[in-house]
Protein backbone atom coordinates (compact mmCIF):
# COMPACT_ATOMS: atom_id res chain seq x y z
CA UNK A 1 0.00 0.00 0.00
CA UNK A 2 1.16 3.42 -0.80
CA UNK A 3 -0.06 6.15 1.15
CA UNK A 4 0.27 9.83 0.17
CA UNK A 5 -0.49 13.12 1.80
CA UNK A 6 -0.92 17.01 0.70
CA UNK A 7 -1.29 20.06 3.32
CA UNK A 8 -2.69 22.52 0.10
CA UNK A 9 -3.81 22.71 -3.32
CA UNK A 10 -3.63 25.65 -5.21
CA UNK A 11 -5.37 28.08 -7.55
CA UNK A 12 -2.15 28.89 -9.40
CA UNK A 13 1.71 28.90 -8.10
CA UNK A 14 3.68 32.00 -7.70
CA UNK A 15 7.05 31.05 -9.22
CA UNK A 16 8.62 33.57 -6.23
CA UNK A 17 7.18 31.98 -3.45
CA UNK A 18 8.83 29.25 -1.87
CA UNK A 19 5.30 28.37 0.30
CA UNK A 20 3.80 27.59 -3.08
CA UNK A 21 6.46 25.04 -4.18
CA UNK A 22 5.03 22.50 -1.44
CA UNK A 23 1.71 21.80 -2.76
CA UNK A 24 -0.06 20.96 -6.36
CA UNK A 25 -2.40 22.99 -8.19
CA UNK A 26 -5.90 22.19 -8.24
CA UNK A 27 -4.91 20.51 -11.83
CA UNK A 28 -2.14 18.38 -10.98
CA UNK A 29 -4.21 17.43 -7.59
CA UNK A 30 -7.15 15.82 -9.98
CA UNK A 31 -4.54 14.81 -12.73
CA UNK A 32 -2.65 13.00 -10.24
CA UNK A 33 -6.49 11.30 -8.98
CA UNK A 34 -7.30 10.42 -12.22
CA UNK A 35 -4.26 8.30 -12.88
CA UNK A 36 -4.11 6.65 -9.52
CA UNK A 37 -7.44 5.86 -9.31
CA UNK A 38 -6.91 4.02 -13.01
CA UNK A 39 -4.29 1.81 -11.96
CA UNK A 40 -5.09 1.40 -8.53
CA UNK A 41 -7.56 0.47 -5.67
CA UNK A 42 -7.99 3.88 -4.07
CA UNK A 43 -9.29 3.30 0.20
CA UNK A 44 -10.85 5.14 2.80
CA UNK A 45 -9.42 5.35 6.32
CA UNK A 46 -12.95 3.40 7.60
CA UNK A 47 -11.22 0.28 4.91
CA UNK A 48 -8.13 0.49 7.02
CA UNK A 49 -9.92 0.39 10.40
CA UNK A 50 -11.86 -2.81 8.61
CA UNK A 51 -8.26 -3.94 8.36
CA UNK A 52 -7.11 -3.30 12.06
CA UNK A 53 -9.91 -4.87 13.64
CA UNK A 54 -10.23 -7.74 11.55
CA UNK A 55 -6.01 -8.35 11.79
CA UNK A 56 -5.85 -8.16 7.65
CA UNK A 57 -2.90 -6.87 5.44
CA UNK A 58 -3.41 -3.87 2.97
CA UNK A 59 -3.23 -4.98 -0.53
CA UNK A 60 -0.03 -4.13 -2.79
CA UNK A 61 -2.39 -2.24 -5.27
CA UNK A 62 -3.98 0.14 -2.44
CA UNK A 63 -3.36 3.98 -2.51
CA UNK A 64 -4.70 6.17 0.43
CA UNK A 65 -4.67 9.95 0.10
CA UNK A 66 -5.06 12.54 2.96
CA UNK A 67 -4.40 15.91 3.50
CA UNK A 68 -3.28 17.44 6.89
CA UNK A 69 -3.46 21.03 9.09
CA UNK A 70 -7.45 21.78 7.64
CA UNK A 71 -6.42 24.54 5.29
CA UNK A 72 -9.53 26.21 3.52
CA UNK A 73 -8.31 25.34 -0.27
CA UNK A 74 -8.24 21.79 0.94
CA UNK A 75 -13.01 22.31 0.33
CA UNK A 76 -11.74 22.33 -3.28
CA UNK A 77 -9.32 18.84 -2.78
CA UNK A 78 -12.25 17.52 -1.39
CA UNK A 79 -15.02 18.86 -4.28
CA UNK A 80 -12.57 16.78 -6.53
CA UNK A 81 -12.13 13.63 -4.93
CA UNK A 82 -16.12 13.78 -4.69
CA UNK A 83 -16.85 14.55 -8.25
CA UNK A 84 -14.51 11.45 -8.88
CA UNK A 85 -15.78 9.11 -6.77
CA UNK A 86 -12.53 9.06 -4.47
CA UNK A 87 -12.13 8.47 -0.75
CA UNK A 88 -10.23 11.30 1.25
CA UNK A 89 -9.15 11.98 4.07
CA UNK A 90 -8.70 15.30 6.07
CA UNK A 91 -6.77 15.62 9.48
CA UNK A 92 -7.58 18.71 10.80
CA UNK A 93 -5.75 21.25 13.88
CA UNK A 94 -9.49 21.83 15.48
CA UNK A 95 -8.30 25.22 17.30
CA UNK A 96 -7.84 26.53 13.69
CA UNK A 97 -11.59 26.64 13.50
CA UNK A 98 -11.99 29.23 15.66
CA UNK A 99 -9.62 31.41 14.19
CA UNK A 100 -6.68 30.10 15.58
CA UNK A 101 -3.15 30.46 13.49
CA UNK A 102 -0.45 27.48 14.17
CA UNK A 103 3.22 28.91 14.36
CA UNK A 104 4.20 27.66 11.28
CA UNK A 105 1.71 29.55 9.52
CA UNK A 106 2.92 33.25 10.80
CA UNK A 107 6.68 31.72 9.86
CA UNK A 108 5.68 31.14 6.31
CA UNK A 109 3.56 34.12 6.39
CA UNK A 110 6.84 36.29 7.78
CA UNK A 111 9.06 34.74 5.78
CA UNK A 112 8.05 34.55 2.36
CA UNK A 113 6.45 38.85 2.90
CA UNK A 114 10.32 39.60 3.37
CA UNK A 115 12.15 40.48 0.60
CA UNK A 116 15.13 40.97 2.19
CA UNK A 117 18.04 39.36 3.89
CA UNK A 118 18.52 38.21 7.27
CA UNK A 119 21.01 36.53 9.99
CA UNK A 120 20.19 33.54 11.56
CA UNK A 121 22.24 31.73 13.97
CA UNK A 122 25.47 33.31 12.83
CA UNK A 123 24.24 32.32 8.73
CA UNK A 124 22.82 34.80 6.32
CA UNK A 125 19.95 34.18 4.42
CA UNK A 126 18.10 35.94 1.07
CA UNK A 127 14.67 35.52 1.63
CA UNK A 128 14.21 36.62 -1.92
CA UNK A 129 16.03 33.73 -3.21
CA UNK A 130 13.66 30.85 -2.70
CA UNK A 131 15.98 27.72 -1.92
CA UNK A 132 17.25 30.19 1.08
CA UNK A 133 13.98 30.88 2.39
CA UNK A 134 13.24 27.26 2.41
CA UNK A 135 16.10 26.64 3.97
CA UNK A 136 15.16 29.24 6.89
CA UNK A 137 12.27 27.81 7.33
CA UNK A 138 13.50 24.14 7.53
CA UNK A 139 15.92 25.68 10.32
CA UNK A 140 12.89 27.14 12.18
CA UNK A 141 11.15 24.18 11.95
CA UNK A 142 13.67 21.96 13.51
CA UNK A 143 14.40 24.52 16.12
CA UNK A 144 10.90 25.33 17.24
CA UNK A 145 10.15 21.38 17.24
CA UNK A 146 13.45 20.41 19.45
CA UNK A 147 12.93 22.88 22.33
CA UNK A 148 10.21 21.45 23.78
CA UNK A 149 8.35 24.67 24.71
CA UNK A 150 5.31 26.06 23.82
CA UNK A 151 5.91 26.08 19.79
CA UNK A 152 4.14 29.72 19.21
CA UNK A 153 6.33 31.24 21.87
CA UNK A 154 9.38 29.59 20.54
CA UNK A 155 8.74 31.08 16.73
CA UNK A 156 8.11 34.69 18.29
CA UNK A 157 11.10 35.09 19.67
CA UNK A 158 12.92 34.05 16.67
CA UNK A 159 10.76 36.19 14.11
CA UNK A 160 11.65 38.75 16.64
CA UNK A 161 15.50 38.14 16.38
CA UNK A 162 15.12 38.32 12.80
CA UNK A 163 13.32 41.42 12.85
CA UNK A 164 10.38 40.34 11.22
CA UNK A 165 6.71 40.74 11.88
CA UNK A 166 5.22 38.12 14.56
CA UNK A 167 1.38 39.43 14.17
CA UNK A 168 1.44 40.46 10.35
CA UNK A 169 -0.99 39.73 7.51
CA UNK A 170 -1.93 35.99 6.79
CA UNK A 171 -2.06 35.26 3.27
CA UNK A 172 -6.05 34.22 2.05
CA UNK A 173 -4.06 31.03 0.27
CA UNK A 174 -2.72 30.52 4.04
CA UNK A 175 -6.34 30.58 5.27
CA UNK A 176 -7.72 27.53 7.48
CA UNK A 177 -11.36 26.33 6.97
CA UNK A 178 -14.17 27.59 9.19
CA UNK A 179 -16.41 25.48 10.67
CA UNK A 180 -19.33 25.63 8.10
CA UNK A 181 -16.43 24.69 5.67
CA UNK A 182 -15.58 21.62 7.80
CA UNK A 183 -19.24 21.07 7.66
CA UNK A 184 -19.29 21.17 4.35
CA UNK A 185 -16.33 19.11 3.66
CA UNK A 186 -17.48 16.58 5.53
CA UNK A 187 -21.22 16.29 3.88
CA UNK A 188 -19.52 16.02 0.50
CA UNK A 189 -18.19 12.33 1.93
CA UNK A 190 -14.51 13.28 3.39
CA UNK A 191 -13.24 11.45 6.71
CA UNK A 192 -12.50 13.84 8.71
CA UNK A 193 -9.38 12.69 11.16
CA UNK A 194 -7.62 14.76 13.74
CA UNK A 195 -4.58 16.58 13.73
CA UNK A 196 -3.97 17.83 17.21
CA UNK A 197 -5.36 21.07 18.83
CA UNK A 198 -2.37 23.40 18.31
CA UNK A 199 0.14 21.22 16.02
CA UNK A 200 2.28 20.88 18.98
CA UNK A 201 4.90 17.97 18.29
CA UNK A 202 3.36 15.06 20.26
CA UNK A 203 6.92 14.18 21.07
CA UNK A 204 7.95 16.95 22.66
CA UNK A 205 4.71 17.30 24.76
CA UNK A 206 4.65 15.97 28.45
CA UNK A 207 2.10 13.62 29.43
CA UNK A 208 -0.64 15.88 30.72
CA UNK A 209 -0.43 18.17 26.86
CA UNK A 210 -0.58 15.27 25.00
CA UNK A 211 -3.53 14.38 26.42
CA UNK A 212 -5.30 17.94 26.00
CA UNK A 213 -3.94 17.30 22.58
CA UNK A 214 -5.53 13.92 21.52
CA UNK A 215 -8.83 14.61 23.64
CA UNK A 216 -9.10 18.27 22.95
CA UNK A 217 -9.35 17.77 19.29
CA UNK A 218 -11.64 14.43 19.01
CA UNK A 219 -13.76 16.28 21.54
CA UNK A 220 -13.99 19.34 19.41
CA UNK A 221 -14.68 17.35 16.37
CA UNK A 222 -17.06 15.34 17.74
CA UNK A 223 -19.34 18.30 18.74
CA UNK A 224 -18.93 19.94 15.38
CA UNK A 225 -19.79 16.57 13.12
CA UNK A 226 -21.53 14.27 15.39
CA UNK A 227 -19.46 11.51 15.20
CA UNK A 228 -15.76 10.72 17.35
CA UNK A 229 -12.96 10.34 14.96
CA UNK A 230 -10.90 7.09 14.76
CA UNK A 231 -8.19 8.45 12.94
CA UNK A 232 -5.05 10.20 14.07
CA UNK A 233 -2.44 12.09 12.12
CA UNK A 234 0.73 13.08 14.62
CA UNK A 235 2.31 16.69 13.57
CA UNK A 236 5.08 16.40 11.45
CA UNK A 237 5.35 12.66 11.56
CA UNK A 238 6.17 12.85 15.05
CA UNK A 239 5.56 9.49 17.15
CA UNK A 240 7.03 6.81 19.48
CA UNK A 241 5.53 4.02 21.53
CA UNK A 242 4.18 6.66 24.06
CA UNK A 243 2.12 8.73 21.52
CA UNK A 244 0.51 5.85 20.03
CA UNK A 245 -0.55 4.08 23.16
CA UNK A 246 -1.92 7.90 24.16
CA UNK A 247 -3.65 7.77 20.91
CA UNK A 248 -5.17 4.53 21.92
CA UNK A 249 -6.45 6.11 25.21
CA UNK A 250 -7.70 8.92 24.05
CA UNK A 251 -9.72 6.48 21.33
CA UNK A 252 -7.99 6.11 18.30
CA UNK A 253 -7.62 3.34 15.89
CA UNK A 254 -5.65 4.53 13.36
CA UNK A 255 -2.55 6.29 13.22
CA UNK A 256 -0.71 8.36 10.34
CA UNK A 257 3.12 8.97 10.53
CA UNK A 258 5.58 10.17 7.25
CA UNK A 259 8.03 7.95 5.65
CA UNK A 260 8.52 4.45 5.71
CA UNK A 261 8.05 1.99 5.58
CA UNK A 262 7.28 0.21 8.77
CA UNK A 263 6.92 -3.65 8.66
CA UNK A 264 4.71 -5.50 9.62
CA UNK A 265 1.89 -3.72 8.57
CA UNK A 266 1.48 -0.75 11.69
CA UNK A 267 -2.51 0.57 11.75
CA UNK A 268 -0.87 2.89 14.69
CA UNK A 269 2.45 4.00 12.39
CA UNK A 270 1.39 4.02 8.77
CA UNK A 271 3.92 5.90 6.98
CA UNK A 272 2.81 8.23 4.36
CA UNK A 273 4.71 10.30 1.57
CA UNK A 274 4.44 13.60 1.05
CA UNK A 275 3.91 14.40 -2.68
CA UNK A 276 4.28 18.39 -2.63
CA UNK A 277 4.15 19.92 -6.15
CA UNK A 278 5.42 16.30 -7.18
CA UNK A 279 2.04 14.57 -8.25
CA UNK A 280 3.14 14.86 -11.81
CA UNK A 281 5.58 12.23 -11.37
CA UNK A 282 3.35 9.35 -9.58
CA UNK A 283 3.16 6.62 -11.86
CA UNK A 284 5.38 7.43 -14.12
CA UNK A 285 8.72 5.48 -12.97
CA UNK A 286 11.11 6.73 -15.86
CA UNK A 287 10.49 10.41 -14.56
CA UNK A 288 10.85 9.67 -10.90
CA UNK A 289 14.15 10.46 -10.57
CA UNK A 290 13.25 13.72 -10.83
CA UNK A 291 11.06 13.98 -8.16
CA UNK A 292 12.54 12.09 -5.11
CA UNK A 293 16.65 11.57 -6.23
CA UNK A 294 17.90 8.57 -6.98
CA UNK A 295 17.57 6.53 -3.96
CA UNK A 296 13.84 8.40 -3.28
CA UNK A 297 13.37 6.94 -7.38
CA UNK A 298 14.49 3.47 -7.05
CA UNK A 299 12.59 3.13 -3.50
CA UNK A 300 8.82 4.66 -5.16
CA UNK A 301 9.84 2.88 -8.85
CA UNK A 302 9.98 -0.81 -6.50
CA UNK A 303 6.69 0.14 -4.86
CA UNK A 304 4.45 0.99 -8.41
CA UNK A 305 6.45 -2.25 -9.66
CA UNK A 306 4.55 -4.41 -6.61
CA UNK A 307 1.49 -2.65 -7.01
CA UNK A 308 1.72 -3.21 -10.54
CA UNK A 309 2.69 -6.99 -10.54
CA UNK A 310 -0.20 -7.42 -6.94
CA UNK A 311 -2.88 -6.01 -9.29
CA UNK A 312 -2.16 -8.81 -12.15
CA UNK A 313 -2.46 -11.73 -9.73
Amino acid sequence: MQCFFFHRVLGSRRVDDFTDLEDPTCRDFESLVRRLARKHRIVSTAELLDLQRSRRRPGPDWVHLSFDDGFASTLRAGEICARLGVPLTVFVTSRVLDGFVPWYVRCMAALSGARRSVRWQGRGFDLRRIGEARALAAGIKESVYSSGGDPSHRTEAILSELGLPIDGAIPDKLRFLTRAELRQLAGLGVEIGSHGVTHASFTASDDASLCDELTGSREALTELLGAPPTAVSYPDGRHDARVEEASVRAGYRIGFAVDGPHEPWEPLAIPRRCLARNVEFVGRPLALGRAFGTAGAVKVGLHWLASRVGAAR
